[in-house]
Order: C-alpha cells, then structure tokens, then sequence
C-alpha cells in the first residue's frame, strides 16, 4: 500500500508539466512531505529523516522565487540562496547517517569547477548572481559526495544517490537554459526534478 503513495505526487507533477503552475509544482512536494511523514509516524523512522524534510520545505520557497524571478530582479538569487539551504539540510542528513567521501569530493569538485570556469563564468555578468552561483556549485559538490557515503539499506542510498544526481542534473539544465541560453535543455529540467523528490519519498521506505 505504502508504494502507492507515489502516484499522487506523479499526478501533480503531470499537471505541473502540463499546466506551468507553481500551485502544482508546489503539490508535488508538499505531497511528498506530507506522505513523509504519515510513514515516519507509523512506522517510528528515525527523525533524522526530517532534516529531508526541510530540504523539500526549502525547495518549494526556492521554486516561487524561480517562478517569479521576472517580477523582481532579486528573486533569483534568493531562488538560488534558498536551494543552498535545501542542499545544506541534504548534506547535514548524510553526515548524520554516513560519512563524506573524500575522493568523489574531488573528482566532483575538479568537474564543478571546469564547468564553473569554462561555461557559467562567460555567461553570467552580474557578480552578486556570479558569486550566488558558485557557492551553490561548492554545496552541490559536498551533498552530492556525501550522499555516495551513506550508512543505509542499499535500496535506500541507492535511491537517495539518484535523488540527488537528480537534483543536481535538473540545477546544471537551468544553468545551461538560463544563463549558457541553450534552450534545448530546457524540457529537461522539471522531469528530472520531480522525479528526484519521487526518489526521495520511496528512500525513505527503505531505511
């Protein structure tokens, strides 16, 4: 019964797809908050798991910003700065169950940076969205590192890992729609983003 729960999220976010709305695309993952929670109660999960939660929180202010950029040029680096916050409550769940991982820190840190240098920074001319920016690419690098360290069912970091290389995918196609202006990324972005947060509500079953 509990695998159910996510069909009410997919639901949303086809209408999200579908109709470009925030109501909808904030549905997704107050769904998946809420259906989070019913199981950590029934089931008694440890609380640590509501550090996710106020990822997924964090994600839906971030997404109103982003929605909203164009009615306030200032929106967008708020967006980004909440999402620094989802990401900071993602890494701060993985070194509460886990370790971080020295080695894919670097590899990812070396990637990011190339990627920063060679196809953001040419592109971006304002330094406060610039610096905003990159912060947000040092977080990613960490979250993403840690979440490979996770001490968890195999089914549960296995699902946590696609989650974030989700989210992470899903920030790089803005990155490329927004500011690089390939817009051939563009239908990239929510699919993946959506069903990263899908992830992130079946992990939880398997903990």
């Amino acid at each position: 019964m509990i695998y159910l729960y996510g069909i009410i999220p997919l639901f949303f976010s086809i209408l999200a797809l579908k109709k470009k709305k925030y109501l909808y695309k904030a549905l997704v993952t107050a769904s998946i908050i809420l259906f989070s929670l019913i199981y950590m109660i029934v089931y008694q999960i440890d609380l640590s798991f509501s550090v996710i939660l106020g990822a997924l929180l964090f994600s839906i202010i971030g997404d109103y910003f982003l929605n909203n950029n164009e009615k306030h040029p200032m929106f967008y680096v708020l967006g980004i700065a909440v999402y620094f916050m989802a990401h900071a409550c993602y890494l701060v769940y993985m070194l509460m169950n886990g370790v971080l991982n020295i080695s894919l820190l670097i590899i990812f840190f070396v990637c990011f940076s190339l990627y920063f240098i060679f196809r953001l920074y040419p592109s971006i001319k304002e330094k406060s969205l610039l610096v905003a920016v990159l912060l947000y690419l040092g977080i990613s690098c960490l979250t993403f590192a840690a979440t490979f360290g996770l001490s968890v069912t195999f089914p549960s970091k296995a699902l946590m890992v696609s989650a974030v290389g989700l989210i992470v995918f899903s920030d790089i196609m803005i990155a490329e729609t927004d500011f690089v202006k390939n817009r051939r990324t563009a239908g990239l972005i929510l699919p993946t983003y959506y069903l990263a947060h899908i992830c992130l509500l079946y992990s939880i079953f398997f903990i």
